[in-house]
């Protein structure tokens, strides 16, 4: 009976239904909640580059931050592929403040469906839809497929390309690669898998190195023009960089901590990492190139990144995949039942609701409740658009209540900050000071005057909404 039902639901066009909405239920009660919760700092800064897009100019060449200092607030990310299709929205529907939810909601469910496909070339179509639902085994993964996250758009680019490639389809497959990478240039990794199969099965082994090496040249081409971005405009927000551990001794440490803590808790959860972990157990037995490339090159690409991982569970989105299809050879393998895999499934989704669903809220992770309130926007947009230049906080995250307020200006992380950093502020220079601060949004007002007095500044309010207050700013006397 159930293997029937699973059968039937893998059949023509019904994964997509099923897909579509099983995704719906799981993420239905925050489709439409502002940018919350963990990571809303890296959420918060993808938001304003596509608002500023929307804004100021849609030119795709000159991604712009709200933390630009005195500057025009141009900066050099990563290809902002996702940002930019999130502005192209802005400009059809107009600005709403969950609109991102179903621009990610769009990209996950092409991850799903992309992997469903991908999966039918090694597993059966039954197999393979619960191979696709077992993405949201991943807490990680569960979490962040409705964010304000390149990563989606970069999985979702990587995982049609490689499904083109194994069609023949070699220009939308490098074209689809390419945008992966240049979104996130670890996604370079997919060429691994496409090396290795190529290998394989002794055929495109020349066709996949050139076009594998154009890729890479095409992605790293914006990783120049961003370095030079930020080089000439001194807005160092993204800094595109690899972060080793920085002795053995502190690698050993984060290893430990990923092995035995964020990766059976976080980042697989238990089932699916008992269940990977048979997997990557049979691809070693069986000594099957392909796994045992993507395992190795992966490792590789952790060890690079190994103090990003810390605090960046997002930077897993890379890997779910690979995670997914080891289970998937762990259950075959042992010959699992299908309605034992849909057992295994329903039960690793329910640990990542388990882990991650406090993950969604913001009240306590550096987002005001005032700043939440949808009815507020325009009115705190409006204060903020009475001066140009702001200093913002105090906010230790530098873009939250940038964000959220509509603000452009200099960042104020903690109320205790040097008065020698933040004085020379309110005096034009050049380069990225050019512009001398015209006023303070913060919503600690006491700081805000103390700070006024101790460099010789001069307040008057110019409005209020909730605790945030937006101070206009003389300057009497020069620190």
């Amino acid at each position: 009976m159930v293997n029937q039902v699973i059968q039937r639901a893998a059949m023509g066009w019904r994964p997509f239904l099923w897909l579509f909405l099983l995704q719906l239920g799981l993420h239905l009660p925050h489709l439409f909640k502002p940018a919350s919760g963990n990571h809303v700092w890296r959420q918060c800064n993808s938001l304003a580059l596509a608002k500023n897009f929307a804004d100021e100019s849609m030119d795709i060449r000159y991604p712009r931050i709200d933390k630009r200092y005195g500057s025009d607030g141009i900066c050099g990310p990563s290809f902002v592929a996702y940002e930019y299709g999130l502005a192209v929205l802005y400009k059809v529907f107009g600005f709403h403040e969950t609109l991102f939810r179903a621009w990610s909601f769009s990209l996950c469910l092409a991850v799903l469906l992309g992997w469903f496909v991908f999966l039918t070339r090694f597993f059966p179509k039954d197999y393979a839809l619960l191979g696709a639902a077992s993405l949201f085994g991943f807490p990680e993964f569960y979490f962040h497929s409705i964010g304000a996250i390149p990563d989606l758009l970069a999985l979702a680019a990587a995982i049609w390309g490689l499904n083109a490639i194994d069609r023949n389809k070699w220009f939308l497959g490098v074209l689809l690669l390419t945008l992966a990478s240049a979104t996130k240039l670890y996604f370079l990794l997919a060429w691994v898998y496409i090396g290795a199969q190529c290998w394989n099965e002794s055929r495109h082994r020349g066709q996949s190195l050139i076009l594998g090496s154009i890729s890479v040249v095409l992605a790293g081409a914006w990783y120049v023009w961003a370095s030079h971005l930020n080089a000439i405009h001194g807005l160092w927000e993204f800094l595109n960089e690899t972060r080793m551990a920085d002795s053995l001794m502190q690698s050993l440490r984060l290893l430990g901590r990923d092995v035995f803590v964020q990766a059976p808790i976080w980042w697989l959860g238990p089932l699916m990492y008992l269940s990977a972990a048979v997997g990557l157990y049979y691809s070693a037995k069986r000594k099957n190139l392909l796994f045992l490339a993507l395992t190795t090159a992966g490792l590789g690409l952790y060890f690079a990144l190994q103090r990003q991982f810390e605090w960046h569970g997002y930077y897993t989105l890379l890997f779910v995949p690979l995670w997914s299809a080891l289970s998937m050879k762990a259950w075959v393998e042992r010959k699992l039942a299908l309605p034992w895999v849909g057992v295994l499934v329903l039960v690793s989704i329910a640990w990542s609701i388990s882990q991650m669903e406090r993950n969604f809220y913001g009240e306590k992770r550096r987002v005001s409740t005032t700043l939440l309130d949808a009815s507020t926007r325009d009115q705190r947009e409006a204060l903020s658009a009475l001066k140009k230049v702001w200093l913002v906080g105090p906010d230790q995250t530098g873009c939250v209540s940038f964000y959220y307020t509509g603000a452009k200006g200099y960042p104020w992380y903690r109320p205790d900050e040097s008065r020698e950093l933040l004085g020379p502020f309110a005096h034009a220079q050049s380069g990225v000071f050019a512009k001398p601060v015209e006023g303070i949004v913060t919503d600690q007002p006491e700081e805000a005057r103390r700070l006024a007095r101790d460099l010789g500044w001069t307040l008057d309010s110019l409005g209020v909404v909730g605790e945030f207050v937006w101070f206009g700013l003389q300057v009497h006397s020069a620190e």
